[in-house]
């Protein structure tokens, strides 16, 4: 195995060998637990060609990532070196693993910062001759954890969280992170506290109160207001107080995806159902299956973050 450029030695010092070759866990040290998968997208082709369109996402696909990566860098590609398949334990048949070079275009997130110059392992697609594909000056979303006591080394979150860059996944992925560091960030939503329905004076009217539970215990409900002959009218409060001024949540915003792709079942939990009579009951539930039909659908394309 020719001899790697020096960029890449904070990488190769961590492997050591033993009787029976490279230990896998160190060559995991900086790659997503499991050490394997690849990228959906990214074709056999091998040429850059085949990486000129960078397959959409979804923003429930940049929410999962953003929510679980300390480390968001917009990168460009210097230096791909393909690893030796009997140095790359787990990786899969039909798998290249490539150690990365890449110049830092943007640091969208990381406390402690990160040099000009990122290092990562990951594992792709291979072409049909079994070679990984050419993917130096290709630019990309990088989705990681800093490895400790080694600058600009990066563990990538999961086998795949390495996405290509287009303005659309440019606009998802920043709108994403955006909200993720805010101080008012929306808070995960784990499922339904109590619900209740008020009926009013006329018959058709009416008001529906939903309290969620949440990580870390912050306030979060769901309001919906009937008026007879009307369609409900429907907000979401971020408070102790129910407030008037709350609103629908945007599509393709955090707390938009914190209720569409959470935690929250298809009908109201029995034992949530807190009105005094049998008839408000059912009243908050078609309520709520409202709301979750109003919310929409959360499409993804890369599946439910593992």
């Amino acid at each position: 195995m020719p001899a790697k450029p020096p960029l890449f030695r904070p990488i190769l010092s961590r492997l050591h060998r033993t009787s029976g070759g490279i230990v896998a866990a160190a060559l995991c040290i900086a790659m997503a637990s499991g050490c394997t998968g690849g990228l959906p997208g990214i074709g056999g082709g091998g040429g850059a060609q085949a990486m000129a369109e960078a397959p959409a996402i979804t923003f429930a696909d940049a929410a999962d990532l953003v929510l679980m990566s300390p480390v968001i860098v917009d990168i460009t590609v210097v230096r791909a070196t393909t690893i030796d398949r009997d140095q790359a334990p787990g990786l899969r048949p039909d798998s290249a693993r490539l150690l990365v070079n890449a110049s830092v275009n943007t640091l969208l997130r990381g406390a402690q910062g990160i040099p000009g110059e990122a290092q990562f392992l990951v594992d792709l697609p291979a072409n049909a001759k079994g070679r990984a594909p050419k993917i130096k000056g290709q630019r990309f979303f990088v989705f990681a954890r800093p490895v400790a006591q080694q600058p600009g080394v990066l563990q990538l979150v999961q086998a795949d969280s390495l996405i290509g860059f287009s303005a659309v996944n440019d606009s998802l992925i920043r709108a994403a992170t955006k909200e993720a560091v805010a101080i008012n960030t929306p808070p995960t939503i784990t499922g339904v506290g109590q619900a209740f329905h008020f009926p009013g004076t006329i018959a058709g009217e009416g008001e529906t109160q939903i309290f969620l539970e949440t990580m870390g215990g912050a306030p979060v409900s769901i309001n919906v207001a009937s008026r007879s002959g009307q369609p409900p009218l429907w907000n979401v409060s971020l408070g102790e107080v129910v407030s008037t001024q709350a609103r629908v949540p945007n599509r393709d915003s955090l707390l938009w995806f914190r209720l569409a792709c959470g935690a929250l079942p298809s009908r109201l939990p029995v034992e949530s159902l807190a009105s005094r009579t049998q008839a408000a009951n059912v009243k908050a539930d078609a309520d709520y299956q409202y709301v979750l039909q109003a919310l929409g659908a959360c499409p993804r394309t890369r599946g439910l973050p593992r």
